[in-house]
């Protein structure tokens, strides 16, 4: 008494196994497809088997139902979840082949449904395993599957599937249909459903299972696999068959699996170890190995469902591919001092091929930041590789060549055979390093770009690594001292010279030559001026004032070659001392002394009024004694020496000034300014013990309207009395006693001279329209005119004898009033 709906399905159970006589209905399933539709057509799963591209397995359902348009649809319903005590977990149906599925193309309602599970031979026709026969509710006159086999409602129709809706997805199912019933054959032998109202609701088929099964018969077993590679399991490799079953269905259980897995195109990354002959026919089983030098290896069964096969070895044959090499390699990263050792890039090196047998053929690097020119070497491989733009060679294992692109250089290194010893040998030296006196400071990366091995490419290979280990220097750059390039003064005696580069030079690697320094340590024999401030020594000058020619030497005059010591400093460090080199010519002195002509220019005469300001007193100094002339001083007033005319010839006076004066300075001098422009032009001259004397000079004496020379007063007064005796029998003077004082008048054209005895200078104006300058002592005083001066006699005894002269009030005709 069981209530039955059009959704639900029974099944009968004997009360005798194999007696269908007396049993029981039971419910299986009700509204498996949970909307109420009516269930058409049904067909159990007896054991695992594969339809198209889909496994079912053994206990699962297909079905038709009624509604619209999936009536012509083909169901699945799964049971391996099934739980009989959770009725709410039954899946719903699935949709295993769309019958509207252009290669499918059902149009009627399915009726009747059958699975074939084996492989059978069927009035005469075989039909492989998973082959599903339907019968329709109508005709149907366009045709089923890619076959295109029409069918009436009175026909059963042989379905071999290819692909299904659930494996390959919407649309893309396919069948090939043909006609396993005609029920309305034209033939003799038809069954005569010919009334057009015959339709065929259901139908089954049963298989005599009381012969012996037969095993399957494996046929071929040679897989051919690659290295790191997917390979595509074809039938070519691995194929059965079975005289019982179909061999579609047969299934392969593979074990002890070794360097790699068997997947599925359709279910990719999922291992799988059972495969069947069907899936391999249609190309979905691939062997993924892992990528080893070893070669894979498995063994496998072969079942047709009842009966199994025993273990067989898998016959491989492996390629192996050529693995890209590897390496380990630590980057220095050092620092690379100008002038010092090469600094090392790379250690712990740890290079291999991979395959054994195998060499490193070539290796590439890249330099940046480079500008350095050939001065920027790659010591490599026992070579050092300058890198400029097509340089070229050869190494101890290597071939080399060079390319430069902006600032980034390319080194590469080919056809070589160095093992994995000599590689790392050949990282872990390497080093670099700038010969450039001043090179750029900018860092240098060099980076290993590319390592290739012997291995090739065939088969998909890789021989090239690309390590890509930068190794960073910092280039430090250090100060060049500058160095001598010329140093020869050629001097003669008392000549002033013109240095130029032939005479002092330097260089300086890293700075402009022109600004190195000369910087005079020590001097004698003469002096360095400017030659825009004659007679003011200089202690320094640059190699640009040298090369501009402003620089003169100007020696002392006397017999010993000059002697000087100098340095050279480019303002970041000091070179030398270097002892100066000097080529001297004595001058071969004739026997008429006569005052070199380097100590004064060519004069002018012209009448000159001194003015003395800083005190009234003229006295005579001799021997650091000074006597006071004037018995009462005159306080701040001036004293005018006018110089007495003999002759057309200028006149001289001689000015002796007291120890308490001070040195005059050009504000202290007054020259006569109403002087015609035809007179004569005055010079003033300077007469210190050493040059440095000068420099008690105030600023203003650059001022001076008349020319200012600078005489070593040591040198003026040797010359004044070594040609004292001479000029004594050639000169007639006339000598005049004035007051405390001592005048000169003489034939010869001389001028005036202010000597500071005591400070050392003498300030002098020379008036002279001689073509050759005389000059006389001017201390040995004569006391009178006429008077004999004996022949030898002394300074000393010259200005004492004026003073016993002065005290008797000696006085000649001439004496001139002191007051003018």
């Amino acid at each position: 008494d069981l209530d039955i709906t059009k959704g639900d399905i029974f099944y009968f159970r004997p009360d005798t196994a194999g007696d269908y006589s007396s049993g029981n209905f039971y419910l299986l399933l009700s509204d498996p497809f949970q909307d109420g539709a009516e269930i058409t057509g049904l067909s159990l799963v007896e054991q695992d088997v594969w339809i198209g591209d889909y496994q079912l397995k053994e206990g699962d359902l297909l079905l038709s139902r009624d509604g619209g348009s999936e009536e012509s649809d083909i169901w699945l319903l799964k049971t391996d979840t099934l739980d009989t005590a959770l009725p709410s977990s039954y899946p719903a149906a699935l949709q295993l082949i769309n019958g509207e599925d252009s290669n499918v193309d059902i149009d009627g309602k399915i009726y009747g449904i059958d699975l074939l599970e084996s492989d059978q031979v069927i009035g005469g026709q075989s039909y492989d395993a998973g082959t599903i026969f339907l019968s329709f509710d109508n005709d149907d006159n366009d045709g089923v599957g890619v076959t295109n086999q029409l069918v009436e409602r009175n026909d059963i129709v042989a379905l071999s599937v290819t692909k299904t809706t659930l494996g390959a997805g919407l649309g893309n199912a396919s069948a090939t249909a043909a006609l396993l019933f005609d029920g309305n054959d034209p033939s003799d032998n038809d069954v005569n459903f010919d009334t057009g109202n015959e339709t065929i609701d259901g139908f089954s088929f049963t298989h005599d299972s009381s012969g012996v099964n037969n095993p399957p018969t494996l046929n071929t077993n040679s897989f051919s696999l690659i290295e790191g590679a997917s390979v595509t399991v074809t039938s070519a490799m691995l194929s059965a068959t079975d005289s019982d079953n179909a061999d579609a269905g047969l299934s392969y259980d593979f074990s002890s699996i070794l360097g790699g897995e068997f997947q599925l195109t359709t279910n990719l990354g999922v291992t799988v170890t059972t495969v069947t002959q069907n899936q391999i026919d249609n190309n979905e089983v691939i062997f993924i190995d892992n990528g080893d030098e070893t070669a894979p290896s498995f063994s496998f069964t072969v079942s047709d469902g009842t009966n199994t096969t025993s273990i067989t070895s898998a016959v491989i044959t492996f390629t192996s591919l050529n693995d890209e090499p590897t390496l380990s390699l630590t980057a220095s990263n050092p620092t690379f001092t100008e002038g010092g050792s090469a600094a090392s890039l790379y250690s712990g090196s740890n290079a291999s091929t991979i395959e054994s047998g195998e060499t490193f053929i070539g290796l590439t690097f890249t330099v940046t930041n480079v500008t350095d020119g050939a001065s920027e070497v790659l010591n490599i491989d026992g070579k050092a590789i300058g890198l400029t733009n097509g340089n070229s060679g050869s190494s101890t294992g290597f071939s080399y060549s060079v390319s430069v692109s902006g600032t980034t250089a390319t080194v590469t290194l080919s056809a070589g055979t160095a093992t994995e010893a000599q590689m790392n040998a050949l990282l872990d030296s390497m080093s670099y390093q700038n010969n450039d006196a001043d090179p750029t400071t900018a860092n240098r990366v060099i980076t290993l770009a590319a390592l290739q091995d012997s291995g090739g490419i065939a088969n998909s290979g890789d021989d090239s690594l690309a390590p890509n280990i930068a190794s960073t220097v910092t280039v430090l750059s250090v100060n060049d001292l500058p160095a001598v390039a010329a140093n020869n003064l050629v001097v003669n005696q008392g000549q002033t010279l013109i240095v130029t580069n032939s005479h002092l030079s330097a260089t300086d690697a890293d700075d402009l030559n022109a600004s190195v320094v000369f910087v005079i340590n020590s001097i004698s024999g003469g002096a360095f001026e400017n030659i825009a401030f004659p007679g003011v020594e200089v202690v320094s000058f640059t190699q640009a004032q040298v090369t501009a020619g402003q620089i003169q030497f100007v020696d002392d005059n006397d017999s010993v070659a000059p002697i000087f010591n100098f340095s050279l400093d480019d303002g970041k460090g000091v070179s030398g001392p270097f002892n100066g080199l000097v080529s001297f010519t004595e001058t071969v002195v004739s026997e008429e002394p006569v005052l070199d002509e380097p100590v004064v220019d060519e004069l002018i005469p012209e009448e000159v009024v001194l003015e003395e300001a800083l005190s009234p007193e003229i006295v005579i100094e001799s021997d650091d004694e000074v006597e006071q002339v004037d018995e009462e001083p005159e306080a701040e007033t001036e004293t005018v020496i006018q110089p007495e005319v003999v002759d057309n010839n200028t006149t001289s006076s001689l000015i002796v000034e007291s120890s308490t004066a001070k040195p005059l300075t050009p504000a202290d001098v007054v020259f006569d300014q109403s002087l015609p422009d035809t007179e004569p032009k005055k010079i003033s001259i300077v007469v210190a013990e050493s040059v440095a004397s000068v420099s008690q000079l105030k600023v203003s004496w650059a001022a001076l309207a008349d020319p200012l020379l600078l005489i070593k007063s040591d040198r003026f007064m040797d010359s004044l009395s070594n040609l004292d005796d001479d000029m004594q029998k050639t000169i007639s003077l006339d000598a005049m006693v004035l007051g405390s004082g001592a005048a000169i008048s003489t034939g010869l054209s001389v001028g005036y001279v202010a000597w500071l005895l005591r400070s050392g200078i003498i300030l002098t104006s020379v008036l002279s329209s001689l073509p050759a300058w005389r000059f006389i002592d001017p201390l040995p005083v004569l006391s009178r005119m006429g008077d004999q001066v004996e022949e030898g006699e002394s300074l000393e005894d010259m200005v004492s004898s004026e003073d016993t002269s002065n005290e008797t009030g000696h006085r000649t005709d001439n004496d001139p009033d002191i007051n003018k």
